[in-house]
């Protein structure tokens, strides 16, 4: 199982609940890399539109 979310809202504390329970945790839609970093430190995956990362971790 997994939860996709809004990455505007990744520490909502159901997300962050689930994160610790090992849930992985998918966001969209990440359009700049400022939105990706926010974005990585609680997501596991992004979706990205108009936007292409440089790295794939």
């Amino acid at each position: 199982s997994f939860i996709s979310h809004d990455w505007h809202d990744l520490t909502a504390p159901r997300v962050t609940e689930l994160k610790a329970r090992g849930v992985p945790i998918l966001c969209w839609t990440v359009k700049s890399a400022e939105e990706e970093v926010q974005a990585r430190q609680i997501a596991d995956n992004i979706t990205f539109e108009g936007y292409i990362p440089k790295e794939c971790p």
